[in-house]
């Protein structure tokens, strides 16, 4: 099937999502999922998840991530909580998939044409672009065969989605409960305590750093560095110095001379006339006609006369085109009408035409030093980009098996090995200045076990295989170069305890009744649309607990201490505001129970992961 998808695009056509989502989960291509006598990344009852393939979706995550966010991922987004997020996103997947078809839904091949056809990424000014398709795909190290289960997995689980959001309701209880919920105000006291400000009392002795370090040498030593032999492909250069015989060019000339290109076809500048369907459109046409040909002007006709608003609008102009943009109905009339007569009528399901021709220009053929460089240019990028793909199924294929050195991969391929500066895992520069990059240069693969890297995607037109030149291993570091490491990380861990102390000995005390609220605290009367406040207090406020007294909660760095004093609910509600909530909370309503499903079907599964 896929090769009917690359080879035929007036059939199945896969693509990517590329500039969507926040998280950017829609890049993963799920498949391969089948017992295997490698070790596995998890097993959902018969079916297993073998590692390299969780790599691989983790890897399509990594590139989603760089992709969105300038080429740096998020410090968020550690490797573990990467890997974790991958493995539920592929076990929501894979469940709800099995679901799905057990209840026989069906997404079917015209709905996939559509959707991707229409998705920006792989369409130009003229519409899909089948290369651009092709390299979408490369950008992200993406199989076709990858991407097709995940566009038909995402179209039945919008069917599925949507049978469960067509049939959710709330019930006038939960309506009246969910309105006094909403629309209710609090009265909150509150305290915030600044670590910042905790932090600047706070001193660190030589004698605390040494102790430090004398006890974590292990932990201050200088990061691995290493230089680094890599082939480096870049689409752009490969266009650049492609060479074009004159005689090419000329012969390339000729044949898309021969196939109508170059051409500057007649065109027509139109006056128009529509007398729209009607019971008196005949004799309108007639009377009109009449007076065309005694000399009436369009203007003083289309004044006179019942024609369509758009003839009014133009004060019939039509406009200036190529007979193949006029409907067929025109083109016979326009092939025999001479410049500046009223055509006859011609009949449309639209009502009755006339046509002037004011202007026509002459057929114009363009030659070949006019169109040269543009063919040049066309055929450049042509043969570049040809050769860009090639390679990538060339080297790809070489640095995968794992059985060829560098520099018996650039013999084959023809192409130059370069040689980079001393970078390490935490500093490069040029394209090993991205931390994807030197991620992947620096696993032991590479370093330890002296293998060519796979294909290393630096953006969609361009990619590196790189092997290990030479290795310096981590070396200690000083007490003097660690100091203020181990001062910034002493004096964090400090004001972290002491934050602890203080917030839980004022809890205590105000929950006792020992102390009371002092001049620090401030005051806040608002509902849950309030802005004048920090909207990670408001969520902190409405989301407690009324009755539990005095309570703390993190805020960013500090910590909050509050109590709500008083809760109100307001029974005077806007119409507009009241519709707008209930449409919120039925869509909230079908969210809830799609996740109740899908939390059904894990809870019921046998789900084992290979910690």
């Amino acid at each position: 099937m896929l090769k009917n998808i690359r080879d035929n695009l007036s059939k199945w056509v896969t693509g990517v999502l590329l500039f969507l989502v926040a998280i950017p989960l829609v890049f993963m291509g799920l498949g391969d999922y089948r017992t295997s006598s490698e070790s596995y990344a998890f097993r959902i009852d018969d079916k297993t998840v073998s590692t390299s393939r969780l790599e691989q979706e983790i890897f399509q995550y990594k590139q989603a991530l760089l992709r969105n966010n300038n080429n740096q991922i998020p410090p968020i987004y550690t490797d573990d909580f990467i890997k974790d997020i991958t493995i539920n996103y592929m076990i929501r997947t894979m469940l709800i998939d099995d679901k799905a078809r057990e209840l026989s839904l069906v997404f079917h091949n015209d709905s996939v044409i559509s959707n991707i056809k229409n998705t920006s990424a792989f369409r130009n000014e003229s519409g899909f672009d089948d290369n651009l398709y092709l390299s979408q795909l490369y950008r992200i190290n993406m199989s076709p065969e990858s991407y097709e289960s995940y566009v038909y997995q995402t179209g039945i689980t919008d069917q599925l989605k949507k049978s469960i959001t067509e049939t959710s309701f709330i019930t006038n209880e939960e309506r009246d409960l969910l309105t006094r919920y909403r629309f209710h105000t609090r009265n909150v006291s509150f305290k915030i305590i600044s670590k910042d400000k905790i932090k600047n009392k706070i001193s660190i002795s030589e004698n605390e750093i040494l102790e430090y370090y004398q006890n974590s040498l292990d932990d201050f030593k200088t990061p691995k560095a290493a230089t680094f032999n890599y082939i480096d492909i870049d689409k752009n250069n490969l266009i650049k110095n492609q060479t074009i015989s004159e005689t090419r060019l000329e012969e390339i000339y000729q044949e898309k001379l021969d196939d109508g290109d170059f051409v500057d076809p007649i065109k027509y500048t139109i006056d128009h006339i529509l007398i729209p369907i009607g019971d008196d459109m005949d004799l309108i046409a007639k009377n009109l006609k009449k007076d065309l040909d005694e000399g009436s002007t369009f203007e003083s006709v289309i004044e006179k006369y019942k024609v369509d608003e758009e003839t009014k609008q133009n004060k019939g102009s039509l406009g200036t085109f190529e007979l193949n943009d006029l409907p067929e109905y025109f083109v016979s009339s326009i092939n025999s009408l001479p410049d500046n007569v009223i055509s006859s009528p011609i009949i449309s399901d639209r009502g009755t035409h006339f046509l002037r021709i004011k202007n026509r220009t002459n057929k114009k053929i363009m030659q070949y030093d006019e169109v040269k460089s543009e063919i040049l240019v066309n055929l450049k990028n042509e043969e570049g980009t040809r050769l860009y793909f090639d390679l990538i199924d060339q080297i790809g294929e070489l640095s995968f098996s794992k059985s060829y050195t560098l520099d018996e991969i650039a013999n084959n391929t023809q192409q130059k090995i370069f040689t980079s500066r001393k970078i390490s895992e935490n500093e490069g520069y040029g394209i090993f200045n991205y931390d994807n990059i030197r991620e992947i240069v620096f696993d032991d693969e590479i370093i330890i076990n002296e293998k060519v890297s796979d294909l290393i995607y630096i953006n969609e037109n361009r990619f590196i295989v790189v092997e290990k030149n030479e290795f310096y291993k981590p070396s200690q570091m000083s007490l003097s170069e660690s100091a203020d490491i181990i001062k910034s990380l002493l004096l964090e861990l400090k004001a972290n305890n002491n934050i602890q102390k203080i917030s839980e000995n004022i809890l205590v005390d105000l929950n006792s009744n020992t102390t009371t609220e002092d001049e620090s605290f401030k005051n806040f009367s608002g509902n849950i649309d309030d802005t004048n406040i920090n909207p990670e207090l408001i969520k902190i406020f409405f989301e407690a607990d009324g009755s539990l007294g005095y309570q703390q909660q993190t805020l960013g760095i500090d910590r909050v201490i509050f109590r709500i004093n008083e809760i109100n609910y307001n029974n005077d509600i806007k119409a507009d505001d009241l519709d707008d909530f209930l449409n919120f909370a039925s869509n909230t309503r079908s969210e809830t129970e799609f996740y109740q499903l899908y939390s059904d079907l894990r809870n019921n599964s046998e789900i084992i992961i290979n910690e």
